[in-house]
């Protein structure tokens, strides 16, 4: 609703792929959060590339700006009969000056749920800011890149 915009903006889908994977012996999939899943949410074609440009110097000489406050994504996988997790990324929690960043991923009987949350701080991070910022896109960046191995029972 344009009138409150005091009010965090809330988009809830369902999206099912059945064949986004082959099944064989193994299998291994990434699972990325919404912003990176769909290009168009990420206001770029290729984001993970997007989020390494942020993250690539140690340092900053001026202000880096970013352009949300908030993700919570919330993603749910469900397995080919027989299989089972054989590897699922450890979770990630980090809060710091820049804001916060949560990563999970569980397994509960052949159902695979990953939790992601991205909470930034501020809109504008000065050099001495970006310290903190780029550790927060640096955990986002491994979570993004982070497989999800499974094996056939």
């Amino acid at each position: 609703n344009p009138q409150l915009l005091d009010l965090p903006m809330q988009v809830a889908a369902t999206w099912t792929t059945p064949a986004y994977a082959l099944p064989g012996k193994t299998l291994s999939v990434p699972l990325p959060a919404g912003p990176y899943l769909v290009p168009s949410m990420a206001g770029t074609s290729d984001p993970v590339s997007a989020l390494t440009a942020v993250i690539g110097p140690d340092s900053r000489r001026h202000s880096v700006s970013t352009y949300f406050g908030e993700v919570d994504w919330h993603s749910t996988l469900t397995l080919p009969a027989g299989y089972a997790p054989t590897y699922l990324p450890p979770e990630t929690r980090l809060r710091n000056a820049a804001g916060s960043f949560t990563y999970t991923v569980q397994d509960t009987d052949g159902t695979v749920s990953a939790s992601y949350q991205l909470k930034l701080d501020h809109i504008v991070y000065t050099p001495a800011q970006y310290p903190a910022l780029r550790a927060l896109m640096l955990a986002d960046l491994r979570a993004q890149r982070a497989p999800l191995v499974f094996h056939h029972i």
